[in-house]
């Protein structure tokens, strides 16, 4: 993929000194599809940005510090590339300031030892399950975009992480230190701690503590030729709202892929654990099996997930996702997504990043769908 490389050696020409060799690189994702959605609320057609990958912009840099020291940083703000909008319409004060770099905006440093960062990047949760899914994090067909049960939380198979979900999302973590290790024998460790950064206020009891926000994930994957193995968790202490107040969130996710060279196969299973603000017990299941299949040009994909409600009845759900892409280049594919859900008796479930998904617009026990077809092109 052709970049912009901008050499950082013009610093060098003004301050008069020699510098060490450094790079920045400008890149970015260009993504836009026509989307229909049908469902018992009716059908809904659009033009939709980011279903094959999100759209966005960004910058990362490295410099050569010597004997195998790196400084990095990276940069990078998502956008919708169907309506221009980088943010959401919403007053800008000192308040409610606009967070430009969403995606991703982190500093530090690299070498032998691995590699660590300060700043807001992926969680180690959310790359493992992402790594092991057939259609990757973005697609309506991935498990981690498959709607939400109406006035419930969301969870891995329920959404795409609202804040509502988690203090500052499983997806991505805020206010965090990263650390990855090296490839060690095709073993690489990761670990992140989130500072919630909030302020305790005394005596009320039901007020967060000082550590609500605060959360870590884990993971381990090992890769080795046709094999690739990962498990991660992510737990974080909630804030007052939807769950309890300084109660935990834990979610657990193990997998695998396998490459036959004809086809990947892919196996993983999400548990989620947590205490909603009536104190009632929240505890899911989700299984999810895939296959990814190369024809020349061509890649197709299948998945099929089981969302398992285990402190409830009746709010379970299947999902199947079917996919094809289609390369013209190295830069450029085309694709094509489908997606149906088969709700439960109570289960109000619709496709996710659509405009009827998790609205609470699905009758209860509907199968809603939603099928997509666009063009990804990166820079």
């Amino acid at each position: 993929m052709k970049k912009i490389l901008i050499a950082a050696a013009v610093v060098g020409a003004f301050s008069g000194v020699a510098q060490a060799q450094s790079s920045v690189t400008l890149y970015g994702v260009a993504d836009v599809g026509v989307r229909i959605d049908r469902s018992s609320a009716g059908t809904v057609n659009s033009l939709t940005s980011g279903e094959l990958a999100g759209s966005r912009w960004g910058m990362r840099g490295t410099e050569d510090l010597g004997n195998g020291l790196k400084a990095n940083f990276m940069i990078e703000a998502g956008f919708a590339l169907d309506t221009g909008n980088t943010v959401a319409n919403a007053a800008i004060t000192a308040a409610t300031p606009v967070q430009i770099f969403n995606r991703t905006s982190y500093a530090g440093l690299s070498g032998d030892w691995g590699n660590a960062r300060l700043g807001n990047d992926y969680s180690p949760h959310f790359l493992t399950y992402s790594g092991i899914d057939p259609f990757g994090a973005a697609s309506i067909s991935t498990v981690t975009n498959h709607g939400i049960i109406a006035g419930l939380p969301t969870s891995n198979i329920l959404g795409t992480n609202a804040a509502t979900a988690y203090t500052g999302g499983s997806t991505r973590m805020t206010n965090t230190i990263f650390y990855d290790t090296p490839n060690i024998s095709g073993f690489v460790g990761r670990a992140a701690y989130k500072f919630g950064e909030a302020v305790q206020v005394l005596p009320a009891p039901a007020v967060p503590t000082k550590s609500a926000g605060n959360a870590y994930s884990l993971s381990g994957t090992y890769a080795n030729g046709p094999v690739l193995l990962s498990i991660a968790n992510y737990e974080a202490t909630q804030a007052a709202g939807v769950y309890a107040a300084n109660s935990k969130k834990k979610d657990m996710v193990y997998g695998g892929t396998y490459d036959f060279g004809v086809a990947k196969v892919a196996a993983q299973i999400f548990s989620e654990k947590a205490t909603l603000a009536a104190l009632t017990s929240y505890s899911t299941r989700t299984t999810e099996i895939g296959v990814t299949v190369p024809v020349g040009a061509w890649t197709i994909k299948a998945q099929y997930s089981r969302y398992n409600d285990r402190a409830a009845t009746n709010l379970d759900a299947t999902a199947i996702g079917l996919g094809a892409d289609y390369s013209l280049s190295k830069r450029s594919t085309l694709y094509a997504r489908y997606s149906k859900l088969s709700n439960s008796t109570l289960s109000t479930m619709g496709v996710g990043g659509g405009l009827q998904g998790g609205t609470g617009n699905i009758t209860a026990g509907s199968s809603p769908s939603a099928i997509t077809a666009g063009l990804n092109l990166k820079f």
